[in-house]
């Protein structure tokens, strides 16, 4: 349980030196120029009750529309940051386990066949 523990510190860490040069944290005096002001621009017209593809178009999926918008509801200066954060956690989690899933799932596979 303390590895646990030590491992989730570490990813939080991680996540945290990894998100905090992107664009999306408030506390960065950038502008973004980058594909992602387009998501969050459209997030946030999601809220204010607009349409995607009908108000603002670009040729991406919904499901990306909406993780910029929950980032937009939980809070407008640091829901984005916040969000990515969160995912960057959790793809460190998947990264780690990775290696323990594939040995396990292709085991499973070799005595099925």
């Amino acid at each position: 349980m303390q590895e646990f523990f030590l491992v989730a510190l570490l990813f939080s860490i991680i996540a945290f030196f990894l998100t905090i040069q992107n664009v999306c944290m408030p506390l960065n005096d950038r502008l973004n120029y980058s594909d992602g002001a387009i998501y969050q621009y459209i997030g946030h017209l999601i809220l204010i009750d607009k349409m995607p593809y009908v108000d603002a178009f670009e040729h991406k999926g919904p499901i990306l529309y909406l993780i910029n918008a929950m980032g937009c509801l939980i809070s407008e200066d640091w829901g984005i940051w916040l969000v990515d954060y969160i995912f960057m956690i959790i793809i460190l989690y998947i990264s780690y386990n990775y290696k323990n899933f594939r040995i396990t799932y292709f085991d499973k596979l070799q005595t099925i066949y």
